[in-house]
């Protein structure tokens, strides 16, 4: 059984990782002298994520966790009051990718100094998640065996199992006006702001439904205060469970530009794209039954569910792994207020030492 003297050490040395130029680099030093140690095979790949590997029986599960941390700025200094765990500053703690990466490797410590049974684990630790998870999506499949995965990454309290996952659209909007002197000749000009406004005035934004989310989440223009801009650009998103609700609500907002831009007779250019495949698994699949087995077996409340956030489960989805977004228990996440208890960090860990236990042939 992991304790926190097990996985305190390793998550506590994992945030207090000076964040300026080459983060990701000393953080994967970290972690390959950890896997070494535990007794697995690891290396980092052509894009900088750290892939390990513990052999195993049975079919190969894959866990993934970040390799980030909370952003530029100085480290957190953690403070330790009894089994809470936040930042003695305005620093952001950093849990909410640490607290995973710190369960996997105890986890894999633990089961190699207990010589337990187990599956053969594959474990792998993205980097640039800000960048459209770009580190997930360029991992050495090829490489890879494993056809479920647990994803250490999902909001909310710890039992929380993210079945569904949104399929998300990105709009790239430039409406072309025509410039003039906004103070001796205004009338020759044709305001390209003032065209993308009345747009966006017919765009629903925020919660459209339960499970449909729009964004208009950029907008850039305009050259100086005395001349009318030509040209404006406006960046968006839409995100649903299902994908022919995605590609409605793109349609949708395409629709409100194309309206105004020919009343006003200005210029448009659309770029559309699926940027991210959803997914969404049953609740009575035998692979999330089993994670509700073991959740509680180890006196966890789990919680199943979809989310509107995206996760390296994705890409791994869209991959045909079937994986899943599971949390680790930070609160107030990346702010200045997040948390994390001694006792979920071990609860954690152990969750996916006694989850890797259950081989399956």
């Amino acid at each position: 059984m992991i304790k926190a003297k097990d996985i305190l050490p390793v998550f506590l040395e994992l945030i207090a990782i000076d964040p300026s130029g080459g983060q990701e680099k000393k953080l994967a030093q970290a972690v390959l002298r950890r896997f070494a140690a535990a007794g697995c095979r690891a290396r980092p790949d052509r894009y900088g994520n750290v892939l390990a590997f513990l052999p195993g029986q049975g079919e190969a599960l894959l866990y993934c966790a970040r390799l980030d941390a909370a952003g530029p700025g100085p480290r957190a200094k953690p403070l330790i009051k009894g089994d809470l765990i936040r930042s003695a500053g305005a620093a952001v703690l950093g849990a909410d990718s640490m607290a995973g990466a710190a369960a996997m490797l105890a986890a894999a410590q633990g089961l190699h100094t207990k010589k337990a049974k187990h599956r053969p684990l594959e474990m792998v630790f993205t980097r640039r998640p800000e960048a459209g998870l770009s580190g997930a999506g360029n991992l050495p499949f090829h490489k890879l065996r494993a056809k479920e995965a647990l994803v250490i990454e999902a909001a909310g309290p710890l039992g929380r199992i993210v079945t569904a996952a949104p399929h998300i659209y990105h709009l790239d909007i430039v409406v072309k006006g025509r410039s003039a002197d906004a103070g001796w000749e205004p009338e020759k000009g044709l305001n390209a702001i003032r065209v993308a406004s009345r747009a966006i005035a017919e765009i629903r934004t925020g919660r459209i439904t339960k499970t449909v989310t729009n964004n208009i989440a950029l907008i850039s223009g305009g050259h100086a205060l005395g001349i009318v801009p030509d040209r404006v650009e406006v960046k968006a998103e839409t995100r649903a469970l299902s994908l022919k609700e995605a590609q409605a609500q793109a349609d949708l907002i395409i629709r409100a530009f194309k309206k105004q831009v020919r009343l006003a007779k200005a210029g448009l250019y659309l770029k559309t794209r699926l940027a991210v495949r959803g997914y969404a698994w049953p609740a009575r699949d035998e692979f999330i039954k089993s994670i509700i087995r073991i959740n509680h077996q180890l006196g966890l409340v789990s919680s199943v569910g979809s989310d509107g956030g995206l996760s390296d489960a994705n890409i791994l989805a869209e991959k045909k792994i079937k994986a899943v977004a599971i949390s680790a228990g930070t609160k107030n996440r990346l702010t200045a207020r997040e948390t994390i208890r001694v006792s979920e960090l071990v609860k954690i860990a152990n969750f996916l030492a006694a989850f890797a236990q259950v081989i399956k042939k």
